[in-house]
């Protein structure tokens, strides 16, 4: 339905009378409307008996989220780096698009439960905000989380998006150039992306919205996790990284989450591709505290290495003899 001024409204609701209820999605031209949401714009929505936030107050919230982000400092750091991304990707790879033109599919792996988690709800509202802003080159948008209800599948459709039902744990084989949506994933899965794509044309075409790879390997202490970040280890050498700011609303969304690209000039270098990375081991894990790091001005959205010096060893047990 169209609102004033052009402006597209989403029917997410009703309210306690029966009336729809109506929230703006954007106008006629695709732009988002810079007008918040009312105070009140959610008090119709109220909570389901098992807590989680129905399919309108949750989209309603995202869609909100979003005008944030894209107005913020997350969301413009996010679209420059990505765009950054694609412009070394056309440098180094004769044919290739340029980086205003080139079309590529974005996957979301991991994103937790959008009805359920506030955070989620951030890190999908910024997935949209990338995708408005690449419309123009956006193929599709695939998600695919295995704690997905179908209250979280209707919004994501709703949204946009395609929900996925096959869980391949990251083993995708990309097939042209691919923004992986990934926020504080398990570990696995990007040990499993790179294992399947462990070629320097498919690694090129790829671009990671994830956790910081240089921290996973920087904190890597024992043999477990030396094997799960093999892959990281190995291409650390070709792995550009832009961390994004911290969203104040909910720290916890974005916090060590990095822009990764692979240029195609500094794969070409690399004599790492005749013997595949470690499987890695199923494992759990716990993502490190993300140490604070120092970006170089002259190249804000350039390569951020943590410091060394952030990285723990673990403390060498003192055996204590009992005296007699």
């Amino acid at each position: 339905m169209s609102g004033a001024d052009g402006e597209f409204l989403l029917v997410v609701g009703h309210n306690r009378r029966g009336q729809p209820r109506y929230v703006p999605t954007g106008t006629t031209d695709g732009a988002r409307s810079a007008r918040p949401l009312e105070p009140n714009a959610y008090e119709d929505f109220p909570l389901s008996k098992s807590g989680q936030l129905n399919v309108g107050k949750t989209t309603a919230a995202v869609l909100d989220l979003k005008a944030s982000l894209l107005s913020g400092e997350v969301g413009k750091a996010a679209i420059d780096a990505v765009s950054q991304a694609w412009q070394e990707r056309a440098k180094g790879t004769e044919g290739a698009e340029e980086s205003g033109s080139v079309s590529f599919q974005i996957v979301c792996l991991g994103l937790g439960s959008p009805t359920a988690s506030h955070t989620s709800r951030v890190q999908l509202a910024l997935l949209l905000a990338i995708t408005s802003q690449f419309k123009a080159n956006v193929k599709a948008v695939d998600v695919y989380d295995p704690i997905f209800t179908t209250e979280d599948a209707n919004v994501l459709r709703g949204l946009g998006c395609r929900v996925q039902d096959s869980n391949n744990e990251g083993r995708l084989d990309i097939d042209g150039p691919t923004l992986m949506y990934m926020p504080h994933a398990p570990r696995r899965l990007y040990a499993n992306l790179l294992r399947a794509n462990w070629t320097a044309a498919r690694l090129g075409d790829m671009v990671i919205i994830g956790n910081s790879f240089a921290n996973y390997v920087l904190h890597a202490i024992g043999k477990d996790a030396v094997r799960a970040t093999d892959a990281m280890r190995r291409i650390s050498d070709a792995t550009r990284q832009s961390l994004l700011p911290r969203f104040p609303p909910e720290p916890n969304a974005f916090g060590d989450t990095a822009v990764m690209w692979f240029p195609p000039l500094l794969l070409c270098r690399l004599a790492v591709w005749c013997q595949a990375p470690s499987d890695p081991p199923p494992d759990a894990e716990t993502i490190p505290a993300a140490p604070v790091a120092h970006s170089d001005p002259a190249n804000p959205a350039g390569t951020i290495m943590p410091s060394a010096s952030a990285a723990r060893k673990p403390k060498k047990k003192t055996r204590v003899r009992n005296k007699h």
